[in-house]
């Protein structure tokens, strides 16, 4: 079975301490664990993804302001991320934290629909 995690931080926080506990208990059981992130200070560990950059998460935040919208930009960010899920075929996709101005929700939620992911 392969795990993908989704959350905006990584090791960072209470959900990022919690995202990282959870991936390290995954992969001590035989888990195929995997974790999309936009901010951590632990880039080390294994089978991490990191979504976008400083300037695209300014450039979300900027938008969002602008048009009130939420979660509607990072749109290569989320592409870029939608490609990493086909690569790695997740059986499940534990979306966690998703605010902070580093993914397309609309985007994500209708590949993972479409491609029939258990979320």
């Amino acid at each position: 079975m392969k795990v993908l995690q989704i959350n905006a931080v990584y090791n960072l926080s209470s959900t990022g301490r919690t995202t990282a506990e959870l991936h390290h208990a995954l992969l001590r059981e035989g888990v195929g664990s995997y974790v999309a992130y936009s901010k951590t200070d632990k880039p080390d560990d294994v089978n991490l993804y990191h979504i976008g950059s400083p300037f695209d998460v300014k450039m979300h935040g900027l938008l969002s302001r602008i048009t009130g919208e939420q979660a509607h930009f990072s749109f290569f960010s989320t592409k870029k991320l939608i490609k990493y899920i086909v690569k790695i075929q997740p059986d499940v996709v534990h979306l966690r934290n998703l605010h902070g101005n580093f993914i397309n929700l609309p985007m994500l939620l209708k590949h993972l629909a479409e491609k029939k992911v258990a979320v």
